[in-house]
Parts: C-alpha cells; structure tokens; sequence
C-alpha cells in the first residue's frame, strides 16, 4: 500500500489564493508538524508567530476545505491505487472548554460541534488507513431540537412498537448530510469499487434507499428489531428472520480494547471472540410504506467472557451473500470501521485538538483542518507497525529521520538495525517519547512526543546543513 513517507506530502499543492496567507499557512504546518501534541504557545515560541497564527485561523478568508483539500487529494490518490476501497463513515465530538463563538452548548458545559468524517481504507485483511476523504461538521443541536428529536423517536417507538428505542443519532438529522459525503465520492473514485461501512446512526430506511438506488455498495450497521417481508412468508423482524438461517461459518477476530463507552459502544478489553456468522435476503418496510430489498448478515458470539458483553452485529448491505466466504467478507468490512475509531484518538489525544485555544467555530474548523493530515501519518506509522507481515520502516519515515532516530535511540539503549520495520522505528520513537517496552504497546500521546522529538532534530540538522551550504559558497 503506497503511503508518503514525508507528512510534508500532505500538504503539497496548497492554494489559499492569496500569497501572504500561503506564506503563513505553511509557516504553521511546518510547526504543526514538528509537534502536533503541544499548544500554539509551545509551538510557535514568538508572539509575533503566535499572534500571527491566531489571525490566520480567524481570517474569514481562509478555507478549511481549501486547508484541507491536498490531504484529500493524495488520500483520494491513494485510493484509486486499489480495486477495492471501504469508506469508513463516523461521527464524533469536538469538545471544548468554556464558551467558543458559534458553537454549540453541551450538556455539561463548554462549546463544540460535531465532525463527521469518511476515511478511506483498504480492502485487505490489514486494513491500511488511506487518509481522510471527506469531513462535514455541524453545531451542538439546541436544547429545543433536542427535546423535538426526543419526541420524534419517543413516537416512532410507540408506533412502531420496536423492542429496543430507536437510537438513530440526533447529529444528522436529514438525509443530506450523511449523503453528500458518499455522492460526492462517487465521481471522484470512478472505476473503483466503494464500500462504505457506516455505524448504528446510519441505520436510516432513506440513507440506504438512496445509496441503493445509486448503485453505491454498503455496509451499515443496523437494528435487528426491523420490520421486513421475506419472500413467502408473513411480515416478521429481522432477528426471526435470522434465527431461521443457517450458520455458514464461524471467525475468530481480533476485538479491540474500548477504555470507555463511545456512543452504544460498551467499554470492552482487547480480547479474541469466536463469531458464529449467518445471512438471509429480507425486504426492510418503512413506516411510509416503502420496501427495501436488502441483504442482512449476523455476527453473534455464543460465549462471551463473563464479564464482557457478547459481540452481536446485524449488518443490513448491498453485498452478496452466496458463498460462506462472501458472508464472511461483509463482516470482514464492517470490521474496518475501527480503523476510524482509532483515527479519531490520534486525532484527539496525538494531536490534542480539543485542547486547541481557538475562540470562534470558524476557527477550530481551520485549526481542525490542518491536523487532519498529522493525525493520518500517526496512524500509518502506528497501523503499520502492527502488521503481521514485517513492513519496512521506509514506508513511512524517510531516509534522513530514520537516520537521526537510529542516533536518537542510541541514549535510549535502543538498537535500531540498518533496514529496520515499522514496528521496530515505533517502538524507537515511543522510546523517545519516554514509553518503556515491557509496558506494551505505547500510547498515542507517548508516540506523539516521540515524533516531536524526531522533527525537532531533523530540523536542527536541516538548519546546520543549509548554514554550512551558505558558508561554503560565500
């Protein structure tokens, strides 16, 4: 899988329109880059680059899809290299502290909004992340629309008479928004196969019609409490449905830890879970009338470690289901969508946007945009040191930071081979960061400092390189 070495990559063929805000634009990302983890204040040492920087994110001239589109381009780029890409679709909190103009209020106070994003990954088993390809944010709903979406589900639910409530989220509302990302990637990735893989909050009669009807391949997530009509028989669920298929084939998966609830997502440990997985063809009803022919498969554990809840997903998708080994690439897919769970820690905890001291919406937008790409390199950096086939640290440091990281390690009795894996320049890099190896894996944060400590040498070095040039040609 083709991935930049340089995070400078990134951010090649950015275009602002406007000389002054170009020079300032990437005058930032060259500090933004050497440190992701640290505060405006720490990286940008002068106040003339502080207060400089501070004006830049609240330019109402500055674009955060203008940041943000070469990341998108060489992420797009990336994917049209396979035949087969997921897009994995999530949502997720952008929390901060005290009162920031244009946000929304949050229930235990402070400001934010909400960031919905696409990251392409690939269709293997390793699950490489390609970069993200589409972001829409939206503010906190108010108070009122939270009580008119409460009532809305509260009457679904008497209506529709389901066993569990209805959780679809309040953050996208209309069908618009959890579409354009999808629509718009449809002309972009032409001649590549697109599975988009979207959580519980897309289980959405509409959503799918339409991706349906535009021929889009999905994987979504959805409620066994539906109501569909099969073939011959009387309107049942889609758990009874279920419980009538065979079980083609059972997995062993990886599951990986959950510190904390997130959304419907119970804490969990890592940990092995053995999956019984079944499938059948159903026709979901909408409460308009509507029918849906879709494929549904499940992905259930029999016997959960006591204290953990037993992994049970029922994926609604345009997929075939034939074969065992097509039941099993459906669950294969939706098990992608970690990929962006883990993303949005890099991004949170790597790059510590929350803790970003931006006073407008506008502002942490910008702000937003240009970690995005920073959060990616983390992620490749970490994703491929997990690989179970070796894969050459070159893939995702250059030449001269393995260079300086092989000196680096030194002070830290790491040995650092000549043609080293990504795994082992991890490793080096979260030693840098003051992470001990038999504490396991290390952390996004303790990764973090590590690469902070690594820009800043291989900037030092490009600073005594370049004197030494000028000197010698004077």
């Amino acid at each position: 899988m083709n991935r930049p070495a340089g995070i400078e990559a990134e951010y090649e063929g950015l275009s602002l329109g406007d000389a002054r805000l170009q020079r300032r634009a990437l005058a930032i990302v060259e500090r933004v880059i050497s440190g992701p983890a640290q505060s405006f204040p720490q990286l940008l040492p002068t106040s003339a680059e502080l207060e400089g920087a501070y004006r830049f994110f609240q330019n109402d001239a500055v674009s955060a899809s203008d940041l943000l589109n070469p990341h998108l381009q060489a992420s797009l780029a990336r994917a049209r290299q396979d035949r087969t890409v997921r897009i994995v679709h999530d949502t997720t909190a952008m929390s901060f502290g005290g009162s920031r103009d244009g946000c929304g209020t949050l229930g235990g106070g402070g400001s934010g909004f909400w960031a919905q994003m696409a990251l392409a990954v690939s269709a293997g088993e390793e699950r490489v992340p390609l970069g993200v390809v589409g972001l829409e944010t939206m503010v906190y709903p108010t108070l009122e629309e939270k009580k008119k979406d409460f009532q809305n589900r509260l009457r679904r639910f008497r209506r529709e008479k389901l066993r569990t409530f209805p959780s679809a989220s309040i953050v996208w509302p209309g069908l618009e928004k959890w579409s354009t990302i999808p629509l718009r990637l449809r002309d972009a990735l032409k001649g590549v196969r697109v599975i988009h893989v979207m959580d519980r909050e897309a289980d959405n009669f509409e959503l799918m019609s339409l991706l349906k009807k535009q021929k889009m391949h999905f994987v979504v997530r959805g409620s066994s409490a539906r109501s569909v009509g099969c073939a011959g028989q009387e309107e049942v669920r889609v758990e009874n449905a279920l419980a009538k298929a065979e079980i083609v084939l059972r997995r062993r998966v990886r599951l990986t830890a959950r510190p904390k609830q997130i959304g419907d997502h119970p804490q969990r440990q890592e940990r092995d879970a053995t999956l019984s997985l079944r499938a059948a063809r159903v026709t979901l009803k909408s409460t308009a009338g509507g029918r849906l022919s879709l494929n549904v498969v499940e992905a259930f554990e029999r016997r959960p470690p006591s204290d953990e809840e037993p992994i049970n997903w029922v994926l609604f998708t345009t997929e075939p289901i034939d074969t065992a080994e097509q039941v099993g690439a459906v669950v294969d897919h939706y098990r992608a969508r970690w990929r962006i769970e883990e993303y949005f820690k890099a991004l949170k905890t790597g790059c510590s946007i929350e803790k970003r001291q931006l006073t407008t919406y506008e502002g942490l937008k910008r702000a937003l945009a240009l970690f995005i790409p920073v959060a990616w390199h983390l992620m490749a950096l970490r994703t491929a040191a997990h690989q179970e086939e070796p894969t050459p640290a070159a893939s995702v440091l250059t030449p001269l930071q393995l260079t300086i990281l092989r000196a680096l390690a030194i002070e830290r009795q790491v040995d650092l081979s000549n043609s080293p894996t990504a795994r082992e320049a991890m490793l080096a890099l979260a030693a840098l960061g003051g992470h001990l190896k038999r504490n396991g894996d290390p952390g996004w944060l303790t990764l973090a400092r590590g690469y902070e400590r690594l820009r800043y040498a291989e900037s030092i070095w490009l600073l005594a390189r370049d004197s030494t040039e000028r000197r010698d040609q004077s």
